[in-house]
């Protein structure tokens, strides 16, 4: 009964129930549940990663991050059952820091989804390389070439060593896969060397296999670049040159044209073949350069040929006239030849006129004889009007150069039939003479002359003196020998030679002398040198004695000798300083050189003649070239007219006195005072301070700055041996000499301001004093 009425009541049952839509599928993902994050990820040195599993996970995701950037570099996937996993799949081959984070995945999302990422595992750093095998031994040629297999290599090292010390002379990288090199570039000076290599690596990955075994032993020469073939220099001041093969750069001259002097270098890059040279050239004038191959250690070329000679105008307020702004016709003169230079007048006033310039360049195509070139005077009014102080006309020219101050001229008009300058005309001539000179001449004597003169060419005046010193340089002929053993000398109305400042360079194209002078003159050059016994090779002064006698500045005795360390006196250290500037006094020639004339002249520059064993100072030293010649006398030639009267100035300078010219010379120059009273106590023995202060004197007259301040002065001073014992009128002159070293060296040690001065401090002061103003060389 109860088995049968079961199934009914149940069938009854399921008939009254309501009958009920299937679940959607969005309801069954809705009921899905995320997966548990791994936990406890870390990463071990062997690269296994290891985590704590989580639930239901079907598998697992580990995703690789590069510590530094934080991006994923690759990922490992693992069954469901897994809590380890090696990573080194993803890190094969590289180097560097990195963490993992670890995602349970599923296989049924209407289950379960994907867990979140893991937080970060701890950080494992990998330093992975391999090393290379060394290359086998390098073959090593007689020629220094060395040639190798290549092996497997991100590049080579070679290493020179010197034999037979074994010593590593240097190393040298090459590029990847390489196999030969030339070893004469490396090495530092002829000798024996063998090679070694290393195969280079990438420095991560990849290690430098180790040194190869040695090559056989060669004997080497260093390798000889090859200089730059065509160079050049252009307006624009840019350098070229020709590439040359092998070059690890180059190096870049500047010279002056004039002179040959350096003016500086400027390194160029490895293959750079131009070079910007306008922080070097920086003044007007000629230039040219030379290139030098720059190879590895000291395999350099030598320096190129120089390249044409480039003239460049820099300054500002400066007018170089052009080429078609001048011409140019010849004339024969007694055998030489004159160029007659005319200016285009109204092309010259507006160029100078519209460049504001007060500096007049004149470049004339003369490379001998002579030449004349008149400039009329509204120009240089103008150049007047803009610069007083500055104004100057400069002619050049291959045959002699000058310059002219126009503040020289601007006093000289006539009033007879000029009333300015504007009215007249410069005539400016440079003019070969035929005058004779004594043997041992190295040039014809030249002539410059300044004038000014009217429209019809007669003269208003002549530059006969002028307030500062001219510049006059004209070319050496070649074969003048040592430039050191030269003088310059001016010839006076008599044929006298006296003594000139010039100076002598030994250019490129050729070598020059440059006269410093006053007014118009004509000039020349001796070779005369000078040594004496006396004078060791360690004397301080040595140098300053034998240029000083070379210029005929100062003198010997008859014996040969010198004496350094007699006294000076006064009137002594006048004729000195006298010669050495070239002074010349109104009415009377200075103190003349020697000449040829046969003469017995009186004691010139001696000491007291009452005192033991005084001889009369000569020259002496002369070359094979030069006689001996006559010490300096003021005496005139017999053919000369008889000299005029000299007012002495001075109670205790007689009219007939071998000093007597000089020591006026000297007072009407302010280079001298005397003692007052009209006492200049000329046979006194002359102080260092006394000496100092006639050399600030020169100095002045001469055109330098002899400014000094109270603070400087007196820091200088304080440095000067004796300086309590200067006269107040020597502070000023002593503190200058310290600090242009007039005083120097053993001169400046010994200093002692009350102390009678020696003819070696004499000569070495002078020297320098001439130094300082470039009156010699």
């Amino acid at each position: 009964m109860k088995r049968k009425t079961f199934p009914l009541l149940l069938a009854a049952a399921l008939l009254a129930v309501p009958v009920l839509p299937l679940a959607t599928p969005d309801t069954a993902l809705a009921a899905a549940t995320r997966l548990a994050t791994p936990t406890n990820v870390m990463i071990k040195g062997d690269r296994m990663v290891t985590w704590t599993q989580s639930p239901n996970a079907s598998g697992y995701m580990i995703q690789v991050f590069d510590a530094v950037t934080n991006k994923v570099i690759g990922d490992v996937r693992t069954s469901f059952d897994a809590s380890s996993a090696s990573i080194d799949s993803v890190l094969a081959n590289k180097n560097g820091t990195y963490y993992v984070k670890v995602t349970a995945t599923s296989a049924n999302t209407a289950i379960h989804i994907n867990s979140l990422a893991s937080a970060k595992s701890n950080v494992l750093t990998i330093s992975y390389s391999v090393t290379l095998n060394a290359p086998a031994a390098p073959v090593l040629a007689t020629d220094g070439t060395v040639t190798w297999k290549n092996v497997p290599n991100e590049g080579y090292t070679l290493h020179v060593y010197h034999s037979p010390s074994q010593t590593l002379v240097t190393s040298y990288d090459l590029a990847k896969d390489s196999t030969t090199y030339d070893v004469k570039r490396l090495i530092p000076a002829a000798g024996s060397y063998y090679v070694r290599l290393i195969a280079r690596g990438d420095g991560q990955t990849i290690r430098d296999s180790a040194e190869s075994a040695s090559s056989s032993i060669r004997s080497l020469k260093l390798a000889s670049l090859a200089a730059p073939s065509t160079v050049t220099l252009d307006s624009g001041r840019t350098a070229t040159w020709s590439a040359v093969t092998a070059n690890q750069g180059y190096r870049i001259g500047v010279y002056r044209a004039e002179s040959g002097a350096i003016v500086g270098f400027v390194q160029a890059e490895k293959d750079q073949t131009t070079a910007d040279l306008s922080k070097l050239i920086t003044r007007s004038g000629r230039y040219f350069i030379k290139v030098q191959t720059l190879g590895l250690n000291n395999a350099h070329s030598l320096d190129s040929l120089p390249s044409p000679t480039e003239q460049f105008w820099l300054e500002a307020n400066l007018y170089a006239a052009a080429d078609d702004e001048i011409s140019a016709t010849t004339e024969s003169m007694d055998g030489i030849t004159i160029t007659n230079v005319q200016l285009d007048e109204t092309a010259v006033l507006a160029g100078v006129t519209a460049t504001n310039a007060y500096r007049l360049v004149l470049p004339l195509d003369v490379k001998s004889g002579g030449w004349r070139i008149k400039i009329g005077g509204e120009i240089l009014d103008k150049l007047l009007a803009r610069s007083a102080a500055n104004a100057q006309v400069q002619v050049l020219s291959e045959a002699g150069s000058f310059t002219l101050p126009l503040s020289e001229l601007s006093g000289m008009p006539s009033s007879r039939s000029a009333s300015s300058l504007a009215d007249t005309y410069a005539v400016i001539e440079l003019r070969p003479t035929t005058a004779l000179v004594p043997t041992g001449q190295q040039m014809s004597p030249v002539s410059l002359r300044v004038s000014l003169t009217d429209e019809q060419d007669r003269v208003l005046g002549e530059l006969d003196r002028t307030s500062g010193y001219l510049a006059l340089t004209v070319p050496l002929p070649s074969g003048s020998g040592n430039l050191a053993s030269l003088t310059g000398f001016r010839l006076d109305a008599a044929g006298r030679m006296l003594a000139v400042p010039a100076l002598f360079h030994s250019g490129n194209e050729t070598s020059t002398a440059t006269f410093k002078y006053q007014g118009n003159g004509t000039f020349g050059v001796l070779k005369k040198e000078s040594s004496f016994p006396d004078v060791e090779e360690s004397h301080y002064a040595k140098q300053s004695i034998e240029s000083l006698t070379t210029r005929l500045v100062i003198n010997g005795f008859e014996d040969g000798t010198f004496r350094p360390h007699e006294t000076v006196t006064r009137a002594q250290f006048a004729q000195m300083i006298v010669k050495a500037l070239a002074v010349q006094a109104n009415g009377f020639p200075q103190p003349q050189l020697p000449s040829n004339e046969p003469t017995t002249p009186p004691p010139s520059e001696t000491p007291d003649p009452t005192a033991p064993d005084a001889d009369t100072e000569t020259d002496n030293g002369a070359s094979d070239v030069v006689p001996a010649i006559p010490p300096v006398v003021p005496a005139v030639p017999p053919t000369a007219p008889p000299a005029p009267q000299i007012e002495t100035m001075f109670d205790d300078v007689p009219q007939d006195a071998w000093f007597t010219e000089a020591v006026v010379a000297a007072f009407r120059s302010q280079l001298i005072n005397g003692r007052g009273d009209g006492v200049f106590a000329p046979n006194d023995l002359i102080t260092e301070q006394e000496m100092a202060t006639m050399i600030v004197r020169a100095l002045r007259y001469a055109g330098y700055d002899t400014s000094i301040t109270d603070s400087e002065q007196s820091s200088l001073l304080a440095g000067l041996p004796h300086s309590a014992e200067l006269g107040d009128y020597a502070l000023s002159p002593a503190a200058l000499c310290v600090r242009d070293q007039i005083l120097f060296g053993p001169t400046l040690d010994r200093f002692d301001p009350t102390h009678k001065a020696d003819r070696g401090q004499a000569a070495d002061m002078l020297y320098r004093m001439m130094r300082a103003l470039e009156f010699a060389n």
